[in-house]
């Protein structure tokens, strides 16, 4: 079945069931600004959908009633998410030393800063 005999079915159903001003295509918009709301990643919901623009997209979720959290919300939930680890307990300390072509010993590992 084409996605034009789909929604003329859908379309002839609702009308024998007294059903207005729903389309098939309504589901879409419906769809697109749950997604929005449930903070879906854009580039997923776009490719769900079948967009190919970014701006078609937004057009549809345009309408999404969004709650953004506040920053005291998002520090909270990043503070569960954050594993403290004691480099000193373990042994490790997370940098490695080794020599550079000029001779002084550089610091590589996590948060080393290069040069």
């Amino acid at each position: 079945m084409q996605a034009k005999d789909r929604a003329n079915e859908f379309r002839q159903r609702c009308q024998g069931l007294g059903i207005e001003g729903v389309t098939l295509h309504s589901y879409r918009y419906s769809w697109a600004e749950r997604a929005r709301k449930a903070k879906y990643p854009r580039r997923e919901a776009e490719e769900a959908l079948g967009h190919t623009c970014k701006a078609v997209h937004i057009a549809y979720a345009r309408r999404a009633q969004v709650t953004v959290a506040s920053l005291e919300e998002y520090e909270s939930a990043a503070d569960k998410k954050v594993v403290a680890v004691d480099f000193e307990k373990t042994g490790q300390s997370g940098a490695t030393k080794e020599e550079s072509p000029t001779g002084k010993p550089e610091c590589q590992g996590v948060g080393a800063a290069k040069g």
